[in-house]
């Protein structure tokens, strides 16, 4: 005959075990939703979540940041030079930017981080513009 003491305890291990188990859930995903298209047939609406710039200007959108973010190292000592009389000429003189823009030296530098840089994703999305656009020094 089998011991009270075993039974105890393979009791005890039966009601542990469904413990553990029953501990599990399964997440239930929101129903999807219907995405319902805007009307376009007014070519003068301009959706709500796009951001629409006319032109990019270098002295209010891209000296800036990097006159913020690079300046600190690139005083005159290294190149290219930021210093706010320097700036432009010294991207345009050493081969910093040439396009497309997304291929060009100054901005595969800022996008890869290069020390610890901390440009937004707008201004580099802006930067990529300014170069395909020209590049104008203005």
């Amino acid at each position: 005959m089998i011991n009270k003491k075993v039974i105890l305890y393979l009791g005890i291990i039966f009601a542990f075990i469904v413990a553990i188990h029953s501990c599990e859930y399964a997440t239930i995903p929101p129903p999807p939703t219907e995405v319902v298209p805007e009307d376009t047939t007014d070519n003068d609406t301009i959706p709500s979540d796009t951001i629409v710039v006319t032109e990019i200007k270098f002295s209010t959108d891209i000296a800036p940041a990097l006159d913020a973010n690079c300046k600190v190292c690139h005083s005159g000592t290294r190149k290219p030079d930021f210093r706010a009389a320097n700036s432009y000429s010294s991207l345009k003189t050493n081969g910093y930017i040439t396009a497309p823009g997304a291929t060009s030296v100054l901005y595969l530098k800022i996008k890869s981080g290069h020390n610890s840089s901390k440009i937004t994703t707008t201004v580099r999305e802006k930067l990529i513009k300014w170069i395909d656009d020209g590049a104008k020094n203005n």
